[in-house]
């Protein structure tokens, strides 16, 4: 008989979830174990064990301290199962994805029990709309004239992307921007600079979002690109690129762009 493992953290959270799509039968062939460092808020040491069995995820993280942003910890774990989960659909070329929906803190009690929500708060200029509100935004936003149509659909996928995956949310967030500048690169003018200055005025961008984006979103986006490694993202950060990347986004579904010759 093996001897019980005694346990030295203090703080034990639960984590479940499923992986996508609901149809795929997934199963990590061990369970991981993951030690990770200090990034963001999370302490210094957490301890992370993934098992995924039938598609049904379950993870438990342990700390010797207290997780005190709860968002900060579930894009982290989310992070690395995703890192497993992708590397078993590399192996059997499957396209996989990964879906966190709530976390338990069993230790110390009182059992606290937290279901995530599926946006991210802070980015959108409004909380709450109204049925009519959100039915008009969706006419203005499928019914954009058809020269205007394949950037859009592109710069809504990678935005998609960058909400779902935090680590690479400057990569998404800056091509879907790059996306957008696209419908204003001719082949008379491809100049980058010249093109990122002729959308900005086009729809009218403020000059201290495109600083932003050209000063600090791009050096990192760039450096992805690439495969390089960066520093990651801070929750404060990540928020910023969100909220400006959607601001570019709605600029351009409402903004009156003539259709190139």
């Amino acid at each position: 008989m093996t001897e019980p493992i005694v346990e030295n953290n203090k703080f034990i959270y639960t984590l479940s979830g499923k992986v996508l799509p609901e149809r795929a039968v997934v199963n990590l062939p061990q369970q991981v174990l993951m030690v990770a460092s200090n990034e963001g808020t999370m302490p210094l040491g957490w301890q992370l064990t993934i098992s995924i069995i039938n598609s049904q995820i379950a993870a438990r993280l342990s700390s010797t301290q207290e997780v005190t942003d709860v968002e900060d910890m579930r894009e982290r774990v989310e992070g690395a199962i995703r890192f497993c989960v992708d590397s078993l659909g590399y192996i059997l070329a499957c396209g996989y994805d990964v879906e966190l929906t709530q976390v338990t803190l069993i230790q110390p009690e009182p059992m606290q029990h937290i279901v995530f929500g599926v946006d991210v708060q802070g980015i959108r200029p409004k909380q709450q709309y109204t049925h009519q509100e959100v039915l008009d935004l969706f006419q203005k936003t499928v019914a954009v004239p058809r020269h205007k149509q394949q950037p859009l659909r592109r710069a809504l996928v990678d935005f998609r992307e960058a909400i779902r995956s935090y680590e690479d949310t400057p990569f998404f967030c800056f091509r879907a921007i790059e996306d957008i500048r696209q419908l204003f690169v001719t082949d008379q003018d491809n100049d980058v600079k010249r093109t990122w200055e002729k959308m900005s005025a086009s729809l009218n961008v403020p000059i201290e979002s495109i600083e932003y984006v050209w000063k600090k979103l791009r050096p990192i986006a760039t450096q992805l690109r690439h495969g390089g490694s960066v520093d990651a993202t801070s929750r404060a950060d990540r928020l910023e690129m969100l909220k400006i990347t959607w601001s570019i986004i709605d600029l351009f579904i409402l903004a009156s762009i003539p259709a190139s010759d």
